[in-house]
């Protein structure tokens, strides 16, 4: 029955009924790291009977909250809420939050619950290189080293990592101390991106060189020892054109002398035709021409 302003309203088909207060009985896992985002499965009673429920956390100065999924009566699931942030620190061990609990309509039993639950330091990953930029040739391994890449809490505490590059995602091995990344052929430059829970971070940017690619070093060396093979080319053709002009005029100064030397001969034996003694004079001169050829023959050699 509705009452309004003294006028009653009744409807039989409409019923309003009173059911128990939501509990909370177990969080699984009971860790999350600092950044949030651990996918947990609550399991209780009466949790159909909340349309928005919420998972809250307070660790130091810092409060939190994420909203949560009802699967069945017993069933919801939960994403951590993040303490990144807080003034207190974390410990490898883990940290127990302040205030862990349940938005679930104003019932305050759920509001903080007793449980063992634990926070953990969020992963550190060291950078690609000192500038940032890691450079890999295809079919090379991505390795990311770090730490506090598995949380230190019981049971299976392996974290769901996902590994970008640019927007490819890469097949993972992981250890204590570092991520293997694999990824399908690229070339080019990407951004690396490591996404885990509500954490995310880039160790930098990775240039892949197709291997009928040479790199920039490569290229440059190249470049200059041919430059370098050039020069000395262009040199030594130089000397060889210098070398056989200079040949060319020795030659041409030695046929002129010896074109001389043939016409003093030659009017020297018709003036020794004219004297007694002009067979013997011209033969004199004949073997001095043939030593003068000689010597400049030598000195041209």
């Amino acid at each position: 029955m509705v009452d309004i302003n003294s006028a009653e309203l009744r409807n039989p088909e409409v019923k309003f009924n009173y059911t128990d207060d939501p509990t909370i009985l177990k969080i699984e896992p009971d860790w999350s790291i600092a950044s949030g985002g651990t996918m947990l499965t609550i399991t209780g009673t009466n949790l159909a009977t909340i349309k928005e429920p919420k998972m809250r956390a307070k660790y130091g100065a810092v409060k939190s909250e994420n909203h949560c999924t009802v699967v069945n009566n017993t069933v919801m699931v939960c994403l951590a809420p993040s303490v990144a942030g807080s003034d207190k620190s974390f410990s490898e061990a883990g940290n127990s939050p302040d205030e862990i609990g349940f938005i679930m309509d104003d019932v305050p039993s759920v509001l903080v619950v007793n449980e063992t639950f634990s926070y953990h330091p969020d992963p550190v990953f060291e950078p690609l290189s000192s500038t940032g930029l890691l450079e890999l040739k295809p079919g090379s391994p991505l390795i990311l080293k770090g730490r506090n890449l598995i949380p230190s809490a019981p049971g299976n505490t392996k974290l769901n990592y996902t590994v970008l590059i640019g927007e490819t995602p890469c097949v993972l091995t992981l250890s204590e101390t570092q991520l293997v990344c694999e990824w399908p052929n690229l070339t080019g430059e990407h951004k690396v991106t490591v996404r885990v829970g509500g954490f995310e971070y880039s160790p930098g940017t990775l240039q892949i060189y197709s291997d009928s690619l040479l790199t920039l070093p490569a290229i440059i060396g190249i470049g200059g020892g041919g430059g370098l093979l050039l020069l000395v080319i262009i040199i030594v053709l130089i000397a060889y054109k210098r070398k056989s002009r200079d040949a060319d005029r020795t030659l041409k100064r030695l046929q002129l002398q010896m074109d001389n030397l043939e016409s003093r001969v030659a009017l020297e034996c018709k003036e020794g035709e004219s004297g007694g003694d002009g067979r013997s004079l011209a033969l004199t001169h004949l073997c001095a021409s043939v030593c003068l050829c000689l010597c400049l023959c030598v000195c041209a050699c």
